[in-house]
């Protein structure tokens, strides 16, 4: 489980040249990505989602801006954070104006992907920040673990542990 703010993740991927074309400000910094699935979703069937996932698709089965907008409240339903539309195939241009509405009225993060940009690159990225994340939430457990130990070689007590916070 990936467990970094949407906020962090748009702002990881903006650096790669990757455009979030909704405004989603107001929920962002609230929204955890949990999750990230690379996958071709052509229907709006996605109960298997857990919530908080980051959906990487190309929009390869989708015809029609009507497709994306029936993928968006099915991901809304599901609690996925955000969908991220790989421009190889040119189907950036389903992203309309329309789209881009609902999606913001459904919380959904829209994210388009220059087709100069792999999956592995973005994956990388992510995987990395999770790693430093995690890396500096040990750190931070390492550091009370100490002081508890050296609270509790002074004190002898929990009770004087719990009196000094």
């Amino acid at each position: 489980m990936i467990n970094i703010t949407l906020s962090s993740v748009i702002s990881l991927l903006t650096q790669y040249g990757i455009q979030e074309k909704t405004h989603s400000e107001r929920f962002q910094k609230l929204r955890l990505v949990t999750n990230i699935n690379i996958l071709e979703i052509g229907s709006p069937n996605t109960d298997w989602l857990t919530g908080g996932e980051l959906i990487l698709s190309t929009l390869n089965m989708c015809s029609a801006p009507a497709n994306v907008i029936e993928i968006l409240k099915s991901l809304s339903c599901n609690n996925a954070s955000a969908l991220g539309v790989h421009c190889a195939l040119g189907k950036q241009e389903l992203i309309t104006p329309a789209v881009v509405e609902i999606a913001d009225s459904l919380e959904i993060a829209v994210l388009i992907i220059p087709d100069t940009i792999a999956y592995s690159q973005i994956l990388s990225a992510l995987y990395d920040k999770l790693l430093h994340t995690r890396s500096e939430y040990l750190d931070k457990i390492e550091k009370i673990q100490n002081e508890i130990k050296a609270t509790l070689m002074e004190e002898d007590s929990v009770h004087s542990l719990i009196e000094k916070n």
